[in-house]
């Protein structure tokens, strides 16, 4: 019997106890589109229709917007500079800031329906972020980036049903209705020549 039901009662376990499973193909690398780019995907925990998977991006790394049709999740913030969008805008929790900025401590979260429009940009020294998720509709658990709907991020989306391919994705590809960088982010020079 699990300790959890949904994917709120699944977080907070997961949260509180940070269960892991140990697994020899639990590490993957994540080449981007159009750079020479490439992030890493580490399976952390897995039961049933629930799992855990940690993503490290370097600076530069752009996940562009898209939903997982057979995922709910919690993005949880670990370390780095993020700036994550959410229905193609920057996400911001109250007046401080993009959710990079917004506390240092492991755990602040970000809930995601399945499908729900999201990306990311990861600025100076890139960034970590957890993702806690439930797998819906009888989909056996994988790697979130294999229930991928939108623009393609890594190179083994570009076969997935429902993703298509940009060749030299910007910026704004992560959140089409913004007109410029997070505030705290207008002195980037990194996303600037994108």
């Amino acid at each position: 019997m699990l300790d959890y039901t949904d994917i709120h009662t699944f977080k907070d376990w997961w949260l509180t106890n940070r269960v892991m499973t140990f697994s020899q193909n639990a590490v993957r690398t994540m080449p981007f589109v159009g750079t020479t780019l490439a992030g890493m995907q580490t399976l952390l925990y897995r039961k049933a229709n629930f799992q855990v998977e940690l993503f490290a991006f370097p600076e530069g790394s752009i996940v562009t917007e898209h939903g997982h049709p057979n995922v709910r999740s919690y993005e949880v913030y670990v370390g780095g500079t993020i700036a994550f969008t959410l229905d193609s805008k920057w996400y911001y929790e109250g007046e401080q800031g993009s959710f990079n900025q917004i506390d240092e401590d492991f755990g602040h979260a970000l809930y995601l329906e399945e499908s729900r429009i999201h990306g990311a940009l990861f600025g100076q020294g890139g960034g970590t972020f957890i993702s806690i998720q439930e797998w819906l509709n009888n989909v056996s658990p994988s790697c979130v980036g294999d229930d991928w709907n939108g623009v393609a991020s890594v190179t083994n989306q570009t076969d997935l049903e429902g993703s298509y391919v940009k060749p030299k994705p910007t910026w704004q590809d992560a959140a089409t209705k913004e007109k410029s960088l997070p505030n705290n982010w207008a002195g980037s020079k990194i996303f600037k020549n994108l």
